[in-house]
């Protein structure tokens, strides 16, 4: 037997103005005392008070109970507020004394903390057990209810809980949300009692809600403070927990049925929390109460008091499903509200776990993980997160996507998705203490931050379209992918140990691996195909989209490089090999692949499926890069022999390493085929073209340079090579370089005696217009130095280039050597220009241009000998006539050199009948000084600084209409000056003069055809040739018969008459005379 009662405590009030005036009374206590009548009764102990009430138009049955196992001889529980304030109803203060309180109207409109629930019990407690419940009634039926049972007991090793209790919830009134809760376990110097508390709430309204939460030794003291704010416009609510011990294991579980059937649960567990505990989260909404409560008169101050106490409370306790029903679609949502979660503790958490949406936890056997399930578009998706050890976590969508970690230990941590349209699993091994991965708003920027070294990085994705598998081992530092407009780049802040990926997007390829360090093997069946790379000190990936797409690769150079490129049906196959892999490869791809574009995966959406849908994402990656390389092979096909080629090739190996380079690709199309040789160079075979073409390419090269890069370019009428090796030493003192049928093309680049330890500079560039007029550009320069700077020379050149077809070509320049520095250029277009300029004396310079037109082959070659360190010539033609002079000597081209030195030889074959010139012209000139020849007037000059032997010879030279000069050979010997003039005779007859004489030794030889009315004169043809000494005093006339030849030495001038010219006057007076 015993005795319960329940008492009311309250202090006289204080008035409080304005009017009509409010009433504040400070402290207001509820007291339930149960007390055992004689020796206590060893059966449990239930205590229930139960009251009835109306709030808000709704009738509610509360219930509080409190329990325990072994009921003590004394128990006291207390509610406690601090202070509770009353208004007056307007008309209802008059005649108001402190005696006749409960004669007033008034409401109460606040109830202010903090508000302690605190319990008392004389002897131990072995269990206790409080108990809350609130009925919704409405016509005397339960419509809905909820129920909180909260249950003490002993921890593991004890008998007893702790003997009293405080828990104290500060907020600053009933209608604010907690911000602290303070828990006292016993008396000081009471002992420790280690707790296990075990709370259960069941809510029947909308739906049906269970909730269960356990918590494994509850420490005697915690202290969570709470503030809540808006910034940004959102709701952030930061929590602050403060415990006196280590709280072994919090779990907590939840169970939602929806109307309509559905279940969803949410689960959390949380092992070792920590002595202190920070968190921030954004989401959910900030709950408001109503702010007065009227109360009926008739229930005195004291009854009103209650009433409006419970009637706050049950306001407040109906809102417990509404938080936890919101609960994981807060967490859910976070993306699609951009908000953000932050949590950070002292010492650490052991276990963190959570779980929610549809009854299927998609978990793996790693330690940690998150996993993200949805079965469908319309189905809500179920969150799986476990974390171990973990300090600190960041969560965060406000801007862009923000992943944190702090991990205490290393461990295994895999992010996995199965979403409609396919599945992901991403798996890090051995997680160092800090991880981090960001992404910006613009989805261009993803970054992987590590503090240490992660073991191994494997990503499984599957598509319906592409499957890939991806493994980065050794991976430190960040790892970063970026996608601008014009760019795609994958950089590592360090090497990476190994990087492996296999992507398909076809059952019927399987990935394809080799026994060597570095891989990379391309194999398309159209657009069905495959890709397998294997890529070990790999730091770096760019892709540039642009009018030249390019291709980036950087490395420590580890192992050899084996490269196996397939296409099936064009029957297109690439075998090569690196030895070693140069630490930086850079190439140009074909100039059609500019739009391909490689997706970046963008980790936030609506909600946590969009991580998954990112993840899943890179399976795009593989899907774009399949379409890149059947793209490419397919564009290599259909360009095989097309204008526009272009090639570049870049690389970097280490200083102490020697590159061999082999590279064979063979295409078996529908034009004949020919195999290539192999060479130490390039050789190439190609007949046809696009897809009907045949192609078979060898490239053997012993010893690439340390660095280098090649790049080759073809346009309609200009050929491009550009070669820049650094250290190069090769096995092979030679190199060639040989492609035949290439654009109905034949090109020949031979090189010898190439030193070792050099650098090389060497760029060429042909353009070649071979039409009449057409323009003719050869440039060439070449820079060689040993390692350290010093001016090396190589040995002999061969560069030709020979057109095929119905109008063939050739041009060729040959070098018995290459000057340290060299540089050359040729222009042929109406003139003709060479510029040239060495490092060293160079022996000789061989350059033709040849060409055939309907079967007759036209041609201009010359051979510079004893060539200075530089020089320039220049030939002039000139088309246009002037009717104020003669004809005879128009149409000359005028000649130009200048020379560093004086003792060039100088020889030019120039048959300009196929090249849209008149005749035949042969040039040769003998240690020569700088020289020029130009019109003064009609007079054709000749001024030099000295040449020792000059000789000019011209053949099949139309001047005018029946006259021809069959040839003109002119020679002469220490040459400074001489000028040719002419004038007209009657019937239109040449006089060809020759002044100003300072030669030694002159001849010239001339013969011409000549037809008069239609009748040939020249069998008559005779020469009279009128000479003056050098003195002035001798006069010489001659008639020579034939050609002429003549000797001018020691005379100053001369005059050419041709003979018929007499003949005829001769002719016409005998005439008159018979």
């Amino acid at each position: 037997m015993g005795v319960t009662q329940a008492s009311v405590e309250i202090n006289p009030p204080t008035i409080l103005p304005p009017t009509p005036p409010s009433l504040s009374f400070e402290g207001f206590t509820i007291t339930l005392e149960v007390e055992a009548l004689g020796t206590p009764n060893p059966s449990p102990l239930e205590v229930y008070v139960v009251k009835a009430i109306s709030y808000s138009g709704k009738n509610y049955l509360w219930c509080l109970g409190a329990g325990a196992d072994h009921p003590p001889s004394r128990l006291i529980m207390s509610v406690r507020a601090e202070r509770v304030v009353a208004r007056f109803e307007r008309g209802s203060f008059s005649g108001f004394s402190l005696s006749n309180l409960s004669s007033a109207q008034f409401s109460f409109i606040d109830v202010v903390g903090p508000y302690s629930i605190s319990y008392w019990s004389q002897d131990g407690l072995s269990s206790f057990s409080p108990h809350i419940a609130l009925l919704k009634v409405e016509d005397l039926r339960i419509v809905g209810y909820s129920h909180l049972t909260g249950t003490l007991t002993p921890s593991l090793g004890y008998s007893s809980v702790p003997p009293s209790g405080n828990l104290s919830l500060d907020f600053p009134s009933l209608t604010s949300p907690i911000n602290e809760l303070v828990w006292r376990a016993g008396e000081e110097g009471s002992g420790e009692f280690p707790t296990r508390l075990d709370l259960a709430y069941r809510e029947e309204d909308s739906a049906s809600l269970y909730a269960v939460a356990k918590v494994t030794d509850l420490p005697p003291s915690l202290h969570i403070k709470v503030d809540r704010h808006s910034t940004g416009g959102k709701n952030v609510t930061e929590l602050t927990y403060h415990g006196s011990h280590t709280v072994g294991r919090l779990a907590f579980h939840e169970e939602i049925l929806s109307p309509t059937g559905e279940l969803s649960v949410t689960t959390m567990l949380i092992k070792e929390l920590p002595l202190t505990l920070h968190l921030s989260t954004t989401g959910g909404e900030f709950y408001s109460y109503n702010a007065t409560f009227p109360v009926n008169a008739s229930l005195g101050i004291v009854g009103g008091m209650l009433e409006g106490v419970m009637g706050k409370i049950s306001e407040r306790f109906g809102r417990i499903g509404r938080v936890l029903r919101s609960l994981p679609r807060s967490v859910a949502t976070l993306p699609e509200e951009k908000g953000w979660l932050e949590a950070e503790s002292e010492g650490g958490l052991g276990e963190i776990f959570y779980a929610s949406g549809e009854l299927k936890y998609l978990t793996t056997s790693s330690s940690s993980y998150l996993s993200i399930y949805q079965a469908n578009e319309d189905a809500y998706p179920t969150l799986s997160i476990r974390l171990k050890n973990v300090q600190k976590g960041e969560l965060n969508f406000s801007s862009g996507f923000k992943v944190a970690l702090t991990l205490l230990k290393r461990q295994k941590v895999d992010l996995a998705g199965i979403i409609p349209g396919g599945e992901t699993l991403l798996m890090v091994d051995s997680a160092p203490g800090e991880m981090t991965i960001l992404q910006d708003p613009e989805g261009e920027r993803l970054f992987l931050g590590l503090s240490e070294r992660v073991e191994e990085v494997h990503l499984l994705g599957r598509s319906e379209e592409v499957s890939i598998e991806m493994i980065i081992e050794g991976l430190m530092g960040e790892a970063e992918i970026i996608n601008l407009k014009d760019t795609f780049w994958v950089s590592f802040g360090t090497h990476v140990e190994n990087f492996q990926a296999y992507m398909t997007n076809s059952a019927t390829f399987i990935p394809r691996f080799y026994p060597i360090s570095n891989f990379l093997s391309i194999h398309q069946r159209g657009i069905s195909g495959e890709i397998s790379i294997k890529l070990q000190r790999v730091s770096f990936f760019r892709f540039v989209r642009g009018t030249a797409p390019i291709i980036e690769i950087r490395s420590e150079g580890a192992g050899d490089l084996l490269i196996e490129l397939g296409e099936a049906i064009n029957s297109l196959s690439l075998r090569g090999a690196f030895r070693p892999l140069p630490e930086y490869l850079n190439m140009t791809l074909p100039s059609n692949l500019t739009g391909v574009e490689i997706p970046l995966p963008s980790l936030y959406g609506g909600d946590f499926t969009g991580i998954a849908e990112g993840l899943l994402s890179l399976t795009g990656i593989a899907d774009s890069l399949l379409n890149l390389t059947y793209n490419a092979l397919d564009s290599m096909v259909e360009r095989l022999g097309a204008i526009g080629q272009n090639m570049s090739l870049s690389w970097r190996v280490g200083s102490d390493q020697s590159t061999d380079l082999v590279l064979h690709v063979q295409r078996l199309g529908s034009a004949p085929f020919k195999p290539a040789s192999w060479t130490h160079g390039l050789w190439i075979y190609q007949s046809g073209k696009g897809r009907e073409s045949s192609l078979d390419m060898k490239i053997f090269l012993m010893g690439l340079p340390s660095e280098g890069s090649l790049s080759f370019s073809f346009e309609e009428e200009t050929l491009v090579f550009d070669l820049d090796f650094e250290g190069y030493s090769p096995a092979m003192p030679w190199l060639l370089v040989r492609t035949l049928g290439f654009q109905d093309r034949d090109i020949t680049i031979y090189m010898n005696d190439i030193k070792s330890g050099i650098n090389m500079d060497v760029k060429a560039e042909i353009t070649t217009n071979m039409s009449i007029g057409g323009r003719i550009v050869a440039h060439m320069e070449a820079h060689v130095s040993t390692l350290e700077g010093e001016p090396v020379d190589l040995g002999e050149v061969l560069a030709r280039l020979r057109k095929l077809g119905e109008e063939p070509s050739l041009r060729e320049i040959y070098m018995p050597a290459l000057p340290a520095d060299f540089s050359f250029r040729g222009r042929m277009e109406r003139d003709i220009d060479v510029n040239y300029s060495s490092s060293q004396y160079l022996e000789f310079l061989y350059i033709k241009l040849s060409k055939s037109l309907k079967g007759r082959w036209s041609q201009i070659y010359g051979i510079f000998h004893d060539l200075p360190l530089s020089f320039s010539a220049r030939i002039v033609s000139n088309p246009l006539v002037s009717l104020r002079h003669t004809l005879t000597l128009q149409g000359f081209p005028t000649f130009s050199l200048a020379t560093s030195g004086r003792d060039i030889d100088l020889y030019i074959n120039y048959d300009g009948k196929g090249l849209g010139q008149r005749g035949r012209y042969q040039l040769f000139v003998e240690n020569a000084g700088d020289t020029e020849t130009y019109y003064h007037g009609s007079m054709y000059v000749l001024k030099s600084e000295g040449i020792e032997y000059f000789t000019l010879e011209m053949e099949n030279i139309p001047y005018i209409e029946g006259f021809t000069i069959n040839s003109l050979i002119f020679s002469a010997r220490d040459v400074k000056s001489l000028a040719l003039d002419s004038s007209m005779l009657p019937g239109g007859l040449p006089v060809i003069y020759l002044k100003k004489l300072e030669v030694r030794n002159v001849k010239a030889v001339l013969d011409f055809s000549l037809k008069v009315r239609g009748k040939d004169m020249s069998p008559r043809g005779s020469f009279y040739v009128y000479r003056v000494s050098s003195s002035g005093f001798t006069r010489t006339l001659s008639l020579q018969s034939g050609p002429l030849e003549i000797n001018l030495e020691g005379y100053r001038s001369a005059t050419i008459i041709p003979a018929p010219i007499v003949m005829m006057w001769q002719e016409a007076v005998s005439g008159v005379v018979s």
